[in-house]
């Protein structure tokens, strides 16, 4: 009996190789013939490619308005630090914005509080930037806004809207009024008034030590208006013990505000008798 053989199958690249020597062989017999080989030559041409669209850049937002001489005034180091227990429990690189410039020193201030802070404070105008849907993305809003006009109240009003954490330093007297959200912030409110740095002074000396009385302002009390998402950071533990150290009353709604630091305009603050008015004159002196 034979033993029938079968052929073993190849594979496509195999196949491939085998019509390539085919193909090859049978030029060469031509050619020793005497004949001519025609070979296909591939196009080198490339099809057009479609010109990139060129996005036109957009004009320059303009510099920030010079602020009158009432609003012209930074905020000084010392109020940073009462938002201590928030600031220290951020991550490396957090993006802060304030977007109001005056004289600048914001950035110096608070990455004398944390180095590893983003700042961003353009010299730009804030409204503009807004109107342009072009105001930068940050991870949270830092600010003492000019308190003249309606500024407090297009500010509040852009914090509220961001969907980001925030902090303002504001007069005592916003609570009072009608475009303030009761419900979308709480207050921490110093004992003492904060005394802002006149900005042309803050620019002309490095450290402003407030032993001279004409390098301050202090018109009013000021809390600073946060965003409820951080009010746990204040009344918990060691953020709790860091308030009562640094004199600072935790208000989380109007109803919570000491009557002593209510404002006067407020229906609810109540007057002091004759005797208590006459004792806290003889301690301011």
């Amino acid at each position: 009996q034979s033993a029938t053989t079968s052929k073993p199958k190849l594979s496509q690249k195999q196949k491939k190789l085998a019509k390539r020597r085919l193909a090859k062989e049978r030029e060469r017999q031509i050619i020793a013939e005497g004949g001519t080989v025609e070979r296909k030559t591939k196009s080198k041409t490339k099809s057009p490619q479609p010109t990139p669209q060129m996005t036109p850049s957009l004009p320059p937002l303009p510099p920030a308005p010079p602020s009158s001489t009432l609003d012209s005034c930074e905020t000084p180091l010392y109020a940073y630090t009462y938002l201590s227990p928030y600031l220290n429990s951020l991550p490396a690189n957090t993006t802060i914005y304030d977007p109001y410039y005056c004289a600048g020193l914001v950035s110096q201030n608070l990455k004398k509080l944390r180095s590893d802070f983003k700042i961003l404070n353009p010299n730009v105008d804030f409204y503009a930037s807004i109107a342009q849907k072009r105001t930068p993305s940050f991870d949270l809003l830092i600010t003492n806004p000019p308190y003249s006009g309606d500024h407090i109240e297009k500010c509040l009003s852009f914090c509220t809207s961001s969907g980001k954490p925030f902090a303002c330093l504001l007069p005592s007297y916003v609570y009072n009024k009608g475009y303030y959200a009761d419900d979308k912030m709480f207050m921490i409110i110093p004992k003492r008034r904060v005394r802002y740095v006149k900005s042309h002074v803050a620019v002309a000396k490095a450290d402003v030590t407030g032993r001279d009385d004409r390098d301050w302002t202090a018109p009013f009390h000021s809390f600073w208006f946060c965003s409820n998402d951080v009010l746990p950071l204040f009344t918990t533990g060691e953020g709790m013990k860091f308030c009562e150290d640094q004199d600072l009353i935790v208000a989380r709604n109007i109803e919570e505000i000491p009557n002593d630091f209510r404002d006067i305009t407020d229906v609810k603050k109540k007057r002091k008798n004759p005797k208590q008015r006459k004792r806290d004159k003889l301690k301011k002196k």
